[in-house]
């Protein structure tokens, strides 16, 4: 769905389609796990080069779940310009159901991104550099999964979501703010493996991620704490910084 590429506003991620998924599928059967905080720094890899960074904080207060996350880009020629910064401000209520949702790209070419939730309406207000503001309206529920370009900490909030006293193959609804589009995925987990992560043995727990078009390898310690993720197909490495 967005590992590094070639096609988004920053020239160096791409947004590999989901497919569309009726708003009347049900999603999580159980509800998640009790949450308290994860906050870290993700480094991007592509062909062994680093290519971005993202640091990311969800915090459970009250009756909320806040996530966030500012993803910097690398220059790839280690020139001084200046590269735009995005950011993502997610907010979940006690159920991991959505409120609201801000994406923000700085620099000269200034776009964000909000998404507001009522009952089972999202509405996405969109104002890209250049154009009108947009608003666009999706009959969806409340457990939808938010997944946008270049933020990898919404995986950790997938893995959240997981329901490991179920098992097996889970399927769940999708939106993506920046191609403002709904979609579903897939979530499996394989098992558990001794991988090499900072020049340690680590045991963690396997997942497979499945859209339409691609397939992630996810990996993640005994909190759930997305570790690794992994897109084989076009050379990407997402390793969380010890």
């Amino acid at each position: 769905m967005h590992p590094i590429g070639k096609a988004s506003a920053l020239g160096l991620f791409v947004a590999v389609s989901i497919f569309f998924v009726p708003p009347r599928l049900s999603a999580q059967e159980s509800p998640p796990p009790a949450f308290s905080r994860d906050e870290g720094v993700y480094v991007v890899y592509r062909n062994g080069q680093v290519m971005a960074t993202e640091k990311f904080r969800i915090v459970a207060g009250g009756r909320t779940i806040e996530a966030k996350g500012e993803t910097t880009v690398t220059n790839p020629d280690h020139s001084s310009q200046t590269l735009p910064k995005t950011t993502a401000e997610l907010t979940l209520d006690s159920s991991w159901n959505l409120s609201s949702y801000k994406w923000r790209q700085t620099g000269p070419k200034r776009s964000r991104i909000d998404l507001t939730f009522k009952v089972n309406l999202i509405e996405a207000r969109v104002r890209r550099a250049g154009s009108k503001s947009q608003l666009r309206k999706f009959v969806l529920p409340a457990n939808i999964v938010i997944l946008d370009i270049n933020f990898f900490h919404h995986f950790a909030i997938l893995l959240y979501r997981y329901d490991t006293a179920r098992g097996g193959s889970q399927m769940f609804q999708v939106f993506v703010p920046q191609e403002v589009r709904p979609g579903l995925i897939t979530i499996q987990f394989l098992g558990t493996e001794t991988i090499e992560l900072g020049g340690q043995s680590v045991l963690l727990g396997r997942y497979k991620v499945l859209t339409e078009s691609i397939g992630l390898d996810v990996w993640a310690d005994e909190k759930r704490q997305l570790r690794r993720l992994s897109f084989p197909a076009e050379g990407i490495e997402v390793i969380r910084q010890p």
